[in-house]
């Protein structure tokens, strides 16, 4: 239902012109420069005398790069670029809320929504893709917030409470002659069941859901008293 990789993402948005734009204007010779003047002159110290030094040395380094990321160019191209990015996430949140409204029949639904804690992974959110889909999707359906432990781990098929899912090893060997693992899949060692993860996580999800909303509690192969 909702399948977007971060490729298609920063198509949608134009982040890649954004992003071309500004690694093109930063190889000016002055702000490669100021650049690595900045590296080389970090200001986390704890002593008061050496961070006044090193704020001298910077400063210079500092109004130069002033130049570009304070250019009313600069502000231009980055309000566009979020202009973009906020009009994608409208469209996408409004196709994907018609599209479980079509499936249930209705308006009278709610969406199990993992409540796991996932670091930054697209910047300038202001917090992981994770929580700011919540959030868009909490203002056009009923979200509910359900446990994550073990979704992606536990096989929904044969719900064994000991073992965990892996990923399985691919059949093009690496340079060094190992297999890498295949990423996207787990595999049940247990029932040998292969798993694309999401679709295992979002079974599991679903049945912790179901499982505390009839009886308060999670299925056992899901909790960590099990």
């Amino acid at each position: 239902m909702l399948n977007l990789a971060r490729a298609e993402y920063d198509h949608e948005t134009k982040y890649k012109a954004f992003k071309g734009w500004l690694e093109q204007a930063a190889r000016s010779p002055a702000y490669v420069a100021a650049h690595s003047e900045q590296s080389r002159n970090s200001l986390k110290v704890m002593d008061v005398a050496l961070f006044e030094a090193r704020y001298r040395e910077a400063r210079p380094a500092f109004e130069v790069l002033r130049g570009l990321y304070g250019s009313r160019t600069f502000a231009k191209r980055r309000f566009l670029y979020a202009r973009r990015s906020q009009s994608y996430d409208d469209r996408l949140v409004q196709t994907t809320a018609k599209k479980m409204a079509a499936m249930a029949g209705g308006r009278d639904f709610v969406v199990a929504y993992g409540d796991g804690d996932f670091p930054l992974v697209i910047k300038g959110l202001g917090s992981s893709s994770h929580k700011k889909l919540m959030r868009l999707l909490s203002k056009k359906v009923r979200i509910v917030l359900t446990r994550e432990y073990r979704t992606t781990k536990a096989c929904p098929r044969c719900r064994c409470q000991t073992s965990s899912m892996k990923q399985p090893l691919g059949n093009t060997p690496q340079p060094c002659g190992r297999r890498s693992r295949v990423h996207g899949l787990s595999q049940c060692y247990e029932c040998g069941r292969l798993w694309a993860r999401d679709r295992a996580a979002a079974l599991n999800i679903a049945r912790s859901f179901v499982g505390c909303f009839r009886t308060g509690q999670t299925p056992t192969y899901l909790s960590r008293a099990g």
